[in-house]
């Protein structure tokens, strides 16, 4: 899995479902945008340079959009299809139910 979240975008950066989109309004684009893109099960967007806010403040969007972007967040290699997804999560359910994660208590 992955250690944080840079990790997994860098990997959906690797499998050509992130979109970077600079400079976008908070207002008015990143909800128009992430919309948009959902519903034709696009992409995961990382917006930075938000308008009004200061540089490094950044919002992603449509993490978990696709087959592909929920296939990788589940560990798994990128599944093209609603259908495959599903077989594979299928096959992991008696796994993932009898070795839970068990939290991490962190300081910070």
């Amino acid at each position: 899995m992955y250690r944080d979240l840079r990790e997994f975008v860098q990997e959906l950066e690797k499998i050509g479902e992130l979109e970077i989109v600079e400079g976008a309004h908070w207002h008015s684009e990143i909800g128009a945008l992430a919309n948009l893109v959902a519903a034709q099960k696009g992409p995961c967007l990382l917006f930075d340079n938000i308008q009004d806010y200061p540089k490094g403040y950044r919002v992603i969007t449509n993490s978990f959009n696709n087959s592909r972007t929920m296939s990788v967040a589940l560990g798994f290699q990128p599944i093209d299809t609603d259908l495959g997804l599903v077989a594979e999560i299928r096959k992991h359910l008696k796994e993932w139910r009898n070795n839970p994660i068990p939290p991490k208590f962190v300081k910070t």
